[in-house]
Formats: structure tokens, C-alpha cells, sequence
């Protein structure tokens, strides 16, 4: 990489003379040795080998440099960004944090797609908020965006609305991954992210959550009530812009790793 950086997620600390810590909120990295006190400091994206090693005023040959450089990278520790904003340390600290990686993501498409009780609006916003592009489908029984989705977040009230399977059916078709969302109820869902041809689909989800709602079940099987008895009312726009903004960091995420943290596996 031209300009090697420290992973922007670690804050750096030299104890003289001789020992380096990195640390994060998950991890703690003691580097031992002259050569890491000297060069790790310099490593902040704005200098390229054989600048590091002129700083050092001949300390350190671009060759060793370089092998060490190498071997902070096999660690895990270098990124090959200058970017070291809260944005870039958010990216690194889940494994994403690469040029090739943020690129993936500004050349994305989100489609926003609502079923049941729920509005996009708020994820749109906080997908926005991030930088990303979205196409919102009015209705899932909508054609597809003229320009292909990168990723279709479908928000729902519940994870067995009838609309979910003419969707799915339609995403395995076009092959096209899409994700599952629930901003509404005590408990809020995330995910998983369907790939097809690499994860289950959503009739293997639904076969299960089925499976897991007997009184649900036993009750829209009587005709009592309406498919599916939607249990998920309680909402308050903190907590749906608090989920939304979770969301879409778990679909920026996943844009960045072309297959991510919430996959479907």
C-alpha cells in the first residue's frame, strides 16, 4: 500500500523506549521492540515507506521498514486509508475499513421496500445520513428500480406478512440479496441479509418462526383473526430512528464487505 496507516479504530500509545499499545474497545496489541516505537507513530496514512524511513534519518532501511509494515499488516493492524475519522474507525473496527471497501458502498443502490404497518422514511434518512444512495419501491407489488439494487431492505411489522413470499420468490429469481428489518415492537430485528445461491431464503426463516408462534398459529388456523396476528405495536419514533440508524449501519457494513455482518447464513 503507497501510504500505510495504523487501522484508524486503535488509539496509539508509546511507552519509551522501546513498546507500542494499540488499543480498541475489543483488543489490545503490545508491540515490543525500538523499531515499532519508532515507526508506528509515523504510520497515519500520510507517508509512504521510503518517506518513513527518511524521517528516521537512516535508523531504519525502506527495506526493513517495509518488512515491518508487512508484518503489522499480516496482524491486521494497517489499513490503507488517511482517513481517520469516526466514519473510517467504525469501518475498521468491523473489518471494512479499505478504499476498495468504500468504494464498493458509493457505487451502491439501496432499494427501501415497506410491508405492514411501517414507514421507510426513517431509514431512508439514516442510509442518507451515511452517504448512501436509495430508491424507495411504493409497494411490494411494484416493479423493480430501471437501475439494479446493490441490496432491498424490506421494513416490516412482522417477519410472516404474505407479501414477504412473492417478494422472496421474486429475489430468488432476479438472484438479487435482500434484507429483512423490523424498527417496530420491544424487541427489534436486524437482518439476516438473504444471498441467493449462498444463504437460506426467507421460507426456511419463516418455517421456523412458525414453528416458535403455536398460539399465533393456533388462532390464524381457527379463521379467528386475520394472517399473520401481528403482535409487534409498540413503537415510538425514538425507537424506530434509533433502530433505522442501526440498520443502516449494519447495511453499510454489508455493502463494504460485498456479503456482511448480518448475512443469511
Amino acid at each position: 500500500m503507497a501510504r500505510p496507516a495504523i487501522s484508524p479504530h486503535f488509539v496509539v500509545e508509546v511507552v519509551a523506549p522501546d513498546c507500542v499499545y494499540l488499543l480498541s474497545e475489543s483488543r489490545h496489541v503490545v508491540l515490543r521492540g525500538r523499531a515499532y516505537a519508532s515507526v508506528v507513530p509515523l504510520l497515519d496514512g500520510s507517508r509512504s515507506i521510503e518517506q518513513i524511513s527518511a524521517a528516521l534519518s537512516g535508523q531504519l532501511s525502506v527495506s526493513a521498514v517495509r518488512l515491518l509494515v508487512g508484518r503489522l499488516s499480516i496482524k491486521g493492524l494497517i489499513s490503507d486509508g488517511s482517513e481517520r475519522d469516526e466514519r473510517a474507525a467504525y469501518l475498521s473496527m468491523v473489518g471494512v475499513g479499505s478504499a476498495q471497501a468504500q468504494a464498493r458502498a458509493d457505487a451502491a443502490i439501496v432499494a427501501l421496500r415497506a410491508v405492514g404497518h411501517c414507514d421507510v422514511t426513517p431509514l431512508r434518512s439514516a442510509l442518507g445520513a451515511l452517504g448512501l444512495r436509495c430508491v424507495e419501491v411504493a409497494s411490494p407489488a411494484a416493479p423493480a428500480p430501471a437501475a439494479p439494487a446493490t441490496l432491498t431492505v424490506v421494513a416490516t411489522d412482522d417477519y410472516l406478512r404474505g407479501e414477504l413470499a412473492a417478494i422472496n420468490s421474486e429475489m430468488l429469481a432476479r438472484r438479487a440479496p435482500w434484507m429483512l428489518f423490523k424498527p417496530r415492537g420491544g424487541v427489534l430485528w436486524f437482518g439476516p441479509i438473504f444471498e441467493p445461491g449462498h444463504s437460506a431464503c426467507w421460507r426456511c426463516l419463516a418455517q421456523r418462526l412458525r414453528g416458535n408462534r403455536r398460539v399465533e398459529t393456533m388462532l390464524e388456523a381457527r379463521g379467528t383473526t386475520r394472517a399473520p396476528l401481528s403482535v409487534s405495536r409498540a413503537a415510538l419514533p425514538t425507537t424506530i430512528g434509533a433502530a433505522s440508524s442501526i440498520a443502516a449501519g449494519e447495511v453499510l457494513s454489508w455493502l463494504c464487505a460485498a456479503g456482511g455482518v448480518a448475512d443469511g447464513t
